[in-house]
C-alpha cells in the first residue's frame, strides 16, 4: 500500500538522508530504487526514499529515508496474561448466574 497523502492534509516532507525537503505539493507517494523488493502488506507513508536493492519485508510500516541495499524488517514480542474478571457494571442489578 503506497500512500500518496497525508491524513492532515499538509505537504509531505521527503526525507533525503538526514536531510528533510519541504514539498510544495499536497500528494506524493515515495521513491522506491532500482532492484527494491516489497513484500505484501506493507504500507510505505508519503515522503519516503528506499533505496536502490533494498528488501522490505511483509508488514512493515515504513517512512524516512531506507539506505541502498537494506534489509527491513519487523520483530514482534508476543505477551501473554491473565484475564482479569471483569467488575459488575451495574450492583443493583441482580444477574441471572447469581
Amino acid at each position: 500500500m503506497l500512500a500518496s497523502r497525508r491524513h492532515d492534509r499538509t505537504a509531505p516532507l521527503l526525507h533525503w538522508g538526514s536531510k528533510r525537503i519541504q514539498l510544495t505539493v499536497s500528494q506524493f507517494g515515495a521513491i522506491i530504487g532500482d532492484g527494491c523488493n516489497i513484500a505484501y502488506g506493507c504500507h510505505i507513508n508519503p515522503g519516503t526514499v528506499v533505496g536502490r536493492d533494498s528488501l522490505i519485508l511483509p508488514l512493515v510500516d515504513l517512512r524516512g529515508y531506507i539506505a541502498p541495499n537494506s534489509l527491513v524488517r519487523i520483530r514482534q514480542q508476543i505477551q501473554v496474561s491473565r484475564l482479569r474478571p471483569m467488575p459488575r457494571l451495574r450492583p443493583h442489578v441482580r444477574y441471572l448466574d447469581e
